[in-house]
C-alpha cells in the first residue's frame, strides 16, 4: 500500500512540476521513455520492465482514447490487504486485477463495460506484492 501511496504522490507532483522554462530537459539525466499504444475497449495487463512499468497493474482504456483530444476522467482501485497478488505471468496478472473493484465489473458484465465506455473512464488496477515485516 505504502508504494501505490508514494506512485499517486510522485505522479502528483510531476503534474504540478516545474514548467520548461525552469528546467531544461537537457540538464536532467533522463531517457525517452518506449511509447505504448494503448488497446482500447478491453482490460490490458503489464507486467514489471526494465524500460516500462516498475509495478504489475491492469488499465481500461475505453473506446476512442487514442484519437481524442478530450480529457478523461482516472478510476485508481487500490487493493485492499486480502487483495494483494503475487502474479509472475500475464494470466495470473489478469486474475488478480480483475478479483474486484471496476476492473471486475468490466470483465463480467458488458453493461458495466458499457458505462465506463460512455463515461470515457479510464481504470488502473495493480498486483502490489508487499512484505509485511514485524520489528526485532
Amino acid at each position: 500500500m505504502r508504494s501505490v501511496a508514494i506512485a499517486v504522490f510522485v505522479a502528483v507532483l510531476t503534474a504540478c512540476g516545474p514548467g520548461q522554462e525552469e528546467t531544461p530537459a537537457q540538464e536532467l539525466d533522463t531517457r525517452p521513455a518506449p511509447l505504448i499504444t494503448p488497446v482500447e475497449d478491453q482490460i490490458s495487463v503489464h507486467m514489471p520492465s526494465p524500460a516500462g512499468s516498475p509495478l504489475p497493474y491492469g488499465e481500461y482504456i475505453p473506446p476512442g482514447y487514442n484519437t481524442s483530444t478530450e480529457t478523461y476522467p482516472v478510476v485508481i482501485h487500490l487493493n485492499g490487504i486480502g487483495e494483494l497478488g503475487v502474479a509472475q505471468n500475464p494470466t495470473a496478472l489478469y486474475e488478480v486485477v480483475t478479483r474486484n473493484g471496476a476492473l471486475r465489473n468490466i470483465r463480467h458484465s458488458t453493461t458495466w463495460k458499457t458505462y465506463y465506455g460512455q463515461k470515457k473512464a479510464l481504470i488502473f488496477a495493480g498486483d502490489h506484492r508487499l512484505q509485511h515485516r514485524r520489528p526485532g
